[in-house]
């Protein structure tokens, strides 16, 4: 259909106001014809361009929420960096897509993408991916990447094998598998990495000097996580033969041994972090796990009648705080309220990650052992001593089981722990 007054049609287009266009856009009007994928890190190191007032608001509302949440220096850093990498060159008038910030933080030192992510979504300013990948796959792919190429090809065939793409089908294992398998090897492949251009260069004798550098549980994580790759990069025919083939790792049968005395009742005073004196006294006074530990929530609390519940296959358990938990109780209860007293996080012991984290994770397993790190002991070591000590008191296996919910095999190895003279051997 032509229009029949030319005219009237010039006057309405001068009377309309003219369009607002975002100074980001490289040619203004123009939509975007297809999704690409930006290089983050070829920008990272230019001048930023100059930041729009709707941007700098949004710096200014990040800086007073991380004021509000205790966050650490670092953490604002890293938030601010990425967030402000991203307004400068996208701008903050359309929201962001969350490929980009994990982009940004896959191709970008200093940069962090899952409190940029939270704080984009709480404000609205973020386009969630539809079919992203999980944390796991994406904590595979950076480990592949930090690796050289020629060894970061091989160990990317092994993981497509262990997703059940290689040459024979079979079993897709899980992503926080092939991540556990991938973090075990990491050292050892940016070592091998600066020695060899290919895996097919290592030896059998390699294999077993890096695994005399290891003992226990750990020997036997990594021994396991070498003969997936080895034996995936044969079936691959990208070696020829298994330097895995014929090494065997011993079984590791540890009985309990209880804590040095002066060492468990020096604990305490070696520190003076509440969270760190609470979680030494559940785990040591009360033998509860290091996962149960983790997962107390603040429901589980019952301060008036002195108890706290625990959760264990389904059931309930109560266990009753004596003074000296019952004094750190409160003492971790009003510190947590100082230091956070906004948080949302319904879990117990809480640290200034998931305080602020609007997913409300529990806190970390290395959260917990990097504390007890410091003072030269483990979770295993201090519930292993609880129990042994139950054990040379009672002697009993079924109270064992009743008490501190462990296996009816666990305790018997406690009680020939504690009593080794019981083991009398019949003569024939």
């Amino acid at each position: 259909m032509t229009d029949r007054n030319p005219g009237r049609t010039l006057a309405l287009a001068a009377t309309r106001p003219p369009r607002q266009t975002s100074p980001h856009l490289l040619i203004p009007g123009q939509l975007e014809l297809f999704p690409a994928v930006r290089h983050w890190g070829r920008v990272a190191g230019l001048p930023f361009p100059e930041l729009t007032p709707t941007a700098v608001d949004l710096l200014q509302r990040l800086k007073e929420e991380a004021q509000e949440r205790n966050w650490p220096y670092h953490t604002l850093y890293e938030v601010e960096r990425t967030l402000r990498l991203a307004l400068a060159w996208l701008g903050a008038d359309a929201p962001i897509p969350e490929a980009d910030i994990r982009a940004i933080y896959e191709q970008t030192p200093m940069t962090t993408a899952k409190r940029t992510l939270q704080f984009l979504k709480a404000h609205g300013r973020l386009i969630p991916e539809v079919t992203g990948p999980c944390t796991d796959e994406r904590a595979v792919r950076i480990a592949v990447n930090a690796l050289p190429d020629g060894v970061g090809d091989e160990v990317q065939r092994w993981v497509q094998v262990l997703r059940g793409q290689g040459r024979r089908r079979h079993h897709s294992l899980r992503w926080v598998t092939i991540r556990r398998y991938l973090w075990s090897l990491q050292p050892f492949l940016l070592n091998w990495s600066r020695q060899v251009d290919s895996l097919r260069e290592i030896t059998t004798e390699q294999i077993r000097s890096t695994l005399r550098t290891l003992h226990g549980h750990d020997a036997h994580s990594v021994a396991s996580a070498l003969r997936s790759l080895f034996r995936a990069l044969k079936q691959e025919k990208i070696i020829f033969a298994d330097p895995t083939k014929g090494i065997r790792v011993p079984d590791v049968v540890r009985s309990p041994r209880p804590l040095p005395s002066d060492q468990l009742r020096n604990l305490l005073t070696e520190t003076g972090e509440p969270l760190t004196r609470l979680v030494i006294a559940l785990i040591a006074v009360h033998a509860i796990t290091r996962h149960e530990v983790r997962h107390l929530r603040m429901e589980d609390l019952d301060l008036p009648r002195g108890r706290i519940t625990l959760r264990r296959d389904g059931r309930s358990h109560i266990r009753r705080l004596e003074p000296l938990t019952y004094g750190l109780v409160r003492a971790w209860l009003a510190e947590r309220a100082k230091r956070w007293p906004r948080t949302l996080n319904p879990h117990l012991l809480l640290t200034v990650r998931t305080a602020s984290d609007d997913r409300h994770p529990p806190i970390s397993t290395k959260a917990i052992s990097y504390r007890l790190r410091r003072l030269n002991v483990s979770a295993n070591q201090l519930r292993a001593d609880r129990i042994l000590y139950e054990a040379y008191e009672t002697a009993d296996p079924v109270h064992l089981v009743r008490v501190f919910g462990i296996s009816v095999e666990t305790a018997k190895r406690y009680v020939r722990a504690a009593h080794p003279e019981r083991q009398a051997t019949i003569p024939r």
